[in-house]
Formats: structure tokens, sequence, C-alpha cells
């Protein structure tokens, strides 16, 4: 439907953020990606080499899309946090903030329970018959260093 000034009203909207220009380059820059990739994709193999690339944009236009999106923002030690969430499919993306005790507490927690786990599994022998499993544990047991027997020909020390 072409876009007409009574669908708004009542409600709140924002004006572009980014102008046609601007956006229309980010675009160009995504899309560049893309073929890039599906041209590296194309070729196959471990190794390519693209020497050139070129694209061709024509007959582009834009037209303003209304989208079911609402946006927000909050404090928190003061510091603010927008979001957005996607009226269609409840998605939600944006800033949070992050605890760097819940953080640090995580990853102690983390160490603490593998450091258990390897005991438990060290007192149970499961190292051990790993070893065994492997074969060079035998080779391990079976060795001795050579012995040193004295020298006759040499005067012992004192």
């Amino acid at each position: 439907m072409p876009y007409n000034e009574s669908y708004l009203s009542g409600f709140q909207s924002e004006i572009y953020q980014v102008d046609l220009d601007e956006g229309f380059e980010q675009a160009r820059g995504i899309m560049d990606s893309r073929i890039y990739n599906a041209i590296i994709s194309d070729i196959g193999g471990d190794q390519q080499r693209v020497h050139s690339l070129q694209t061709q944009h024509s007959a582009t236009t834009f037209k303003h899309v209304l989208l079911p999106v609402w946006s927000a923002a909050f404090r928190y030690n003061s510091e603010t946090y927008r979001f957005v969430i996607n009226g269609r499919n409840g998605k939600t993306q944006g800033e949070r903030p992050y605890s760097v005790v819940k953080i640090v507490f995580a990853v102690l927690l983390g160490l603490t329970v593998l450091g258990g786990l390897g005991y438990v599994m060290e007192k149970a022998g499961v190292f051990e018959q790993a070893l065994q499993q492997s074969g060079d544990y035998y080779q391990y047991q079976q060795y001795q260093a050579p012995r040193r027997w004295p020298d006759p020909y040499r005067a012992p020390r004192y």
C-alpha cells in the first residue's frame, strides 16, 4: 500500500536515524560481502583468488515501511540502555548491563566444578585406565633406568 500519514494517527514514530545515501552505502557493503561469499562458495576448493569483483545497482528506489517495532530505554546505575522489540515475532535486541561480580562468580564456580570432577576421576582411576588402554602405560612400567656399574679403572672419590 502507498504510505499515508493517517496510518500513524495516535502512535509515536521515529524519524530516520540514517539518511538515505548512508543507508544505501551500508546496504551496498552488506550486498557486496554476500556476493563475494557466494562467488567463493561457487568456486569451491580450499583456496580461491578473486582478482576483481564489479557489481552494478540500477533502478534503485526506496519506500516508507511501517514496522511494528517498540523502542524503549531504561536506566541502570546511571547508564541508559536502549532496546527494541519486534512486534511481529517478539524478538528483542539491544543493550543490557553485565554484572562483573556474577561473571567472576560463574567462572570460579565452573573452575571449581571442573577441578572437583578431575579429582573424582583421579581417585576413581579413570586417567590410569586411559593410560593402560593407550599402551603407553605398559612401556612406562617396564622401563627401568640403566644401572651404572662402578668403573674398575677409575679411582674411587672420597
